[in-house]
Order: C-alpha cells, then sequence, then structure tokens
C-alpha cells in the first residue's frame, strides 16, 4: 500500500500543472525568470505542505542560515536526520519542503533539520556545499554524535548531500552513521543526466541541465570540481544512492 501511495504522489507531483488548469507542462529553459520559478514553486509546494498533527516546527539560526527542526512528538533528540532540499541549485527552501520534511519526521520518528542554504545565480557554488558542511559541524558541536546522523536529500539536494560527504571526508571530520540520496545529480559536473528510475535509470533534459549549471557556476562549461566530479568515490564510508548505485 505504501508503494502505491507514493507512486500516486510522484504522479500527481509530476502533472501538477493539470490541477492548474494546464494541458503543457511549463518549460524551464534560459528564458526562464528565477524568481518567477521560484515563486512556482512555492505555491506548487502549498498544495502537499500540511504539516503532520504529531510534528511542530522549531525555527532555528546556524551561523546566519535559516533552519527548522521538525520534531515528532514522543521521540528523543538523540538522533537527526539532516536533509537538503531539491530545485536544482537555484530554489528551494524550508517553506517549500516543510510539508515532505514533516511527513519524514512523523513516518521515521527521528527529529529532522532543514536549512536553507544559499542558492545560484546569487549565491555560486561553492556556497551550498559550505553551508551544508557548515550544518553539519553545528550538529556535531550540538552534540550529535555521528552514528545517530543521517543525512538525506533529493534532487540537487540529493548531489549536494554526495558532495558533502566528500567534503567532509576531505576536512577529516566524522562521517554520519549514513546518506540517503534520491534521484540526484548525476556526475560530470552536472552537464548530464539525472536518475530517474529502477530500470537504466537516467534520464533528462540537457537544456535543463545546461540552464542549472551555467546559474551554478556560470558558463564555464570545463567546469571539474573535485567535489562534484569524483563524490561517487565513496572510499571510507557507506553511502546510499537511492537508485543510482549502477551509475557508479
Amino acid at each position: 500500500m505504501a508503494g502505491f501511495k507514493s507512486r500516486m504522489i510522484n504522479l500527481m507531483l509530476r502533472n501538477r500543472h493539470l490541477f492548474e488548469g494546464k494541458l503543457r507542462k511549463p518549460v524551464f529553459d534560459f528564458n526562464t525568470s528565477i524568481p518567477a520559478f521560484r515563486e512556482q514553486c512555492e505555491k506548487g509546494a502549498a498544495r502537499f505542505g500540511r504539516l503532520p498533527a504529531n510534528v511542530s516546527v522549531q525555527k532555528l539560526a546556524i551561523e546566519g542560515i535559516n533552519a527548522e527542526m521538525l520534531v515528532p512528538s514522543g521521540s528523543g533528540p538523540e538522533k537527526v536526520l539532516m536533509y537538503a532540499h531539491g530545485g536544482g541549485y537555484v530554489s528551494g527552501s524550508c517553506s517549500d519542503h516543510r510539508g515532505i520534511v514533516a511527513k519524514l519526521a512523523a513516518k521515521t520518528g527521528v527529529y529532522c533539520l532543514q536549512y536553507d542554504y544559499r542558492l545560484a545565480p546569487e549565491h555560486p557554488f561553492p556556497a551550498a556545499l559550505d553551508d551544508s558542511v557548515s550544518v553539519y559541524r553545528w550538529l556535531l558541536s550540538s552534540g550529535y554524535k555521528p552514528e545517530n546522523i543521517l543525512i538525506a536529500g533529493e534532487s540537487a539536494g540529493g548531489g549536494l548531500c554526495l558532495a558533502t560527504l566528500l567534503a567532509l571526508k576531505n576536512e577529516n571530520l566524522p562521517i554520519p552513521h549514513d546518506c540517503s540520496s534520491h534521484f540526484p545529480v548525476d556526475r560530470s559536473d552536472l552537464l548530464g543526466r539525472i536518475v530517474q528510475n529502477k530500470k537504466q535509470g537516467v534520464s533528462g533534459s540537457y537544456g535543463l541541465m545546461d540552464r542549472f549549471q551555467s546559474l551554478l557556476f556560470g558558463r564555464e562549461r570545463s567546469f571539474q570540481s573535485p567535489d562534484l566530479t569524483s563524490v561517487w568515490r565513496f572510499d571510507g564510508f557507506a553511502a546510499h544512492a537511492d537508485q543510482c548505485r549502477r551509475c557508479r
């Protein structure tokens, strides 16, 4: 039943334009307004963003980063899930992902921390990665043990999780117990594909990814960062990249 519900939610999200009275999906390209795109994401998320009754929200400021701790009733604070939202590195926020992350908290019974990492084009790479490392450092300094921390994210947030793991390793910081990366952006400096299914697992819009990359890095298409091109070399720690393990 849970699998059927997940498929139905996924179907609704992929075809949400129909609920807005539009027969065609909106196209995101080099002419798309980033502020308008962000506003559209916020409005779309509001339709699915109802907070579960047993989850409360604690507002936080972490090193100047807006964050929220989603707290399920009856649970202890010993374990935490650190969640990085998706949005192509140009959109997404605690506000438009609150409903999704709150449901994770309700289902798992674990505290969930989400945060507003800085977005492109105002804040290009490595701003988002730096913010993720800062949030993880804050968890450690707040008393959370690495073995009690899970990091997770979807789409751009999934890719950010993997890059964060590598950055933590490179900085000789304790690695979290596990990582769940859902539909992460594939390697090769974000130019190529998005992992989307259980079969061959790869499809995507090159125009869309080119647009996201140009905003994140500028138009330097040859950009090669070890934080991105090497995130699939998981020597020394465990990482469960959901539905993308075939692409290593």
